[in-house]
């Protein structure tokens, strides 16, 4: 009955040792999500190319080398956003995630309109407004509905070979990610 007992006070003081320690590291882990990384990068709604060895990669996993990536932080309160991009890199792909880092919403080149970057992010409220009276310059866009205030996109476009390392990277650096 003794050993019970003293099984017991050990597996407790185990037991707060860990939700302590849990304690004292929240600050830490909760400052060096993707969210935080990419403040540092550049203001909202800029695409920034992300550099390999950089911190902010060190959030984002598995950066693989042969992409070039560039992520933008945006807010939905004041209105929809608009992303967008000129040139056709090999391969490209768009994911939208939550402020947590939680995949919302991904496409690729493979599944628009010539290839072309035109897709609109909105709630599903600014959605039903936009429906009712579609503005012309947004009514070939994909719509990517988002039950989200804020969040981040993330472009990742393909480089087989440094031949194409100037455009895709022009690509990345240069599209658009604005309110509309």
């Amino acid at each position: 009955m003794l050993r019970l007992f003293y099984s017991a006070i050990i597996g407790a003081l185990g037991a707060g040792l860990v939700h302590i320690v849990t304690l004292f590291l929240i600050p830490q882990v909760t400052t060096n999500d993707a969210w935080a990384r990419l403040s540092s990068l550049s203001e909202p709604e800029i695409f920034a190319v992300i550099e390999p060895n950089s911190p902010v990669a060190a959030s984002m996993r598995a950066l693989d080398p042969r992409f070039i990536v560039g992520a933008c932080r945006f807010s939905l309160r004041d209105g929809p956003l608009s992303i967008s991009g000129e040139g056709h890199p090999p391969f490209w792909s768009l994911s939208i995630y939550n402020r947590q880092g939680e995949n919302i919403f991904s496409l690729n080149d493979r599944i628009v309109t010539e290839g072309k970057l035109d897709v609109t992010v909105v709630t599903p409220l600014q959605l039903i407004e936009l429906q009712n009276d579609m503005p012309p310059e947004i009514s070939q866009s994909i719509f990517a509905e988002a039950d989200v205030d804020e969040g981040f996109v993330v472009l990742r476009a393909f480089l087989p070979d440094s031949s194409y390392q100037a455009s895709v990277r022009d690509f990345v650096k240069n599209a658009i990610c604005e309110p509309f």
